[in-house]
């Protein structure tokens, strides 16, 4: 996947091996920005195009999500079940990012995570 979050509304795709993340039909790709340093502030779900595995993270009044860390989890649901089996949850996604108005497009490579 790439894409982008920041101060302003950003862009970014999911992928596995340099594809994109594209799901059979019936499932979809859900992407979701958590903060780390708030941990009561709220979760950003970027809109993903199901076609390409692109997204998209408007924030809350969509002007973009506030600076600052974040770990982004990627589901590939199918009929409420993740497909990816929690290995990129909410919980221990490895993709982990400080998100600022400088923050360029993200790729989320779920065949080549971030060795944390």
């Amino acid at each position: 996947m790439r894409g982008r979050a920041a101060a302003d509304p950003r862009e970014g795709g999911a992928g596995r091996g340099g594809a994109a993340l594209v799901p059979p039909a019936g499932d979809y790709v859900r992407v979701t920005f958590y903060p780390l340093e708030n941990a009561a502030g709220d979760a950003f779900v970027a809109e993903v195009n199901q076609a390409d595995a692109t997204f998209r993270v408007a924030g809350k009044d969509g002007r973009g999500m506030p600076p600052g860390k974040y770990r982004v989890a990627v589901e590939l649901d199918h009929r409420r079940s993740d497909k990816l089996k929690g290995r990129f949850g909410a919980d221990n996604s490895p993709f982990v990012y400080e998100v600022t108005a400088a923050t360029g497009e993200l790729v989320l490579d779920l065949d080549a995570p971030p060795r944390g």
